[in-house]
């Protein structure tokens, strides 16, 4: 089953959602990676939302851009973000840090995961060390734990660096989070503080303070970046001409929110944001300046190829009105962009909110997967 959406700007064909997984007790915040240029991981967290420095996790494996899914490895680090090293070879970044050394408050290591497609297909992990050097004073998170925090998404800049966003708070202010860009020159694993993108005075109407964010490349060579402020707010953008060394004040997105953003750029141009809650949304930009979105409801997408009971969510989240009680989903999205035109999106049903499944949304927790296409019916232009 395919449904197609006519937008304004553009035509989205969207998949029915296939389910990735589901498991009892806790199976959530779903994330992508891509080893080569056919094989696609799933991570799911497998523990519970709360303050630790390694975040256990399950991958599953697809070979076929998302349509199904297999059971694969079970890692000690999930992450949120990745970079391909070569056809065989991907490095998840891990999620929270430790100083490297006792005492330190502004250098930090934690272990990621490389992980390796070997001849068989099969997938095996192993440790690597990653380091973020040279940040402001940081303060302490959990037990030896430093407030400073990975789930942004990693770009590669013109001279061949890589660059990826932060959040944190410093030492003697815990107040609000800020969110921070850092640049890497020897391929992932060591990277070192470029700015600080926005701090708690940027968002001062918002509860939380910028923290989880994403960045992409426009047209004009600038650099985007959105920023979740709080949960159930709009999500405010900035804007960098020179690699993220420094930034423009964030604003507003008005009517686009709020937690995770996923910000991808397809080979057709088109910038795509995946967030939510209440809900899960996708917003489309054709203007390649991040300035005019077109909106694709993808709960109700969902809703619209399902039937069963345990699968669908409520009419109130579809409509952004509310997250449930206990909440549905956790509405955080992975997004991997595939070939020119295509997208493919994950997310979370919940069986019993914030708490271990079966509950009273169902026996299970689950992960679904949706493929679209996105074709772009005219590039729009802003002055």
């Amino acid at each position: 089953m395919t449904v197609t959406y006519q937008l304004e700007h553009s035509i989205i064909e969207a998949a029915a959602p296939v389910e990735v997984g589901h498991k009892t007790g806790q199976f959530w915040f779903p994330t992508l990676h891509q080893i080569g240029t056919s094989t696609l991981i799933c991570a799911v967290v497998r523990g519970d939302d709360t303050a630790q420095g390694q975040w256990p996790g399950e991958l599953y494996v697809s070979e076929d851009a998302g349509l199904t899914w297999r059971e694969d490895l079970t890692i000690e680090s999930y992450g949120h973000a990745s970079v391909r090293h070569d056809e065989s070879t991907t490095l998840m970044m891990p999620y929270a840090f430790w100083p490297t050394s006792p005492g330190s408050k502004t250098d930090c290591i934690a272990p990621g995961t490389l992980l390796t497609k070997s001849s068989d297909g099969s997938l095996e992990a192993a440790a690597r060390d990653i380091r973020f050097l040279g940040f402001p004073s940081l303060a302490p998170y959990h037990n030896d734990v430093l407030s400073l925090l990975h789930s942004g998404n990693l770009l590669r800049l013109a001279d061949g660096s890589l660059l990826t966003t932060l959040y944190g708070e410093l030492e003697g202010d815990q107040s609000n989070w800020l969110a921070f860009a850092a640049v890497s020159e020897d391929g992932s694993y060591t990277w070192c503080y470029r700015s600080t993108i926005a701090d708690g005075d940027d968002a001062s109407a918002a509860s939380e303070g910028p923290n989880e964010s994403a960045v992409q490349l426009l047209d004009n060579g600038d650099l985007l970046c959105v920023c979740r402020v709080s949960s159930n707010h709009d999500s405010y953008k900035s804007y960098s001409p020179d690699g993220g060394t420094t930034s423009s004040k964030p604003t507003c997105m008005e009517g686009m929110w709020s937690v995770q953003p996923r910000l991808a750029r397809l080979g057709n141009g088109a910038l795509v944001l995946t967030c939510g809650r209440p809900g899960i949304f996708l917003w489309l930009c054709t203007d390649g300046k991040g300035e005019k979105w077109e909106a694709l409801n993808l709960g109700a997408h969902h809703n619209e190829c399902t039937e069963l009971e345990g699968h669908r969510f409520p009419d109130m989240f579809c409509s952004a009105e509310s997250d449930g009680d206990p909440a549905i989903s956790t509405t955080y999205t992975g997004i991997m962009p595939w070939k020119s035109d295509g997208l493919i999106v994950t997310y979370d049903r919940l069986a019993n909110g914030w708490s271990s499944a079966p509950g009273s949304n169902g026996d299970f927790d689950r992960v679904f997967s949706v493929v679209l296409k996105i074709s772009i019916t005219d590039m729009e232009s802003t002055p």
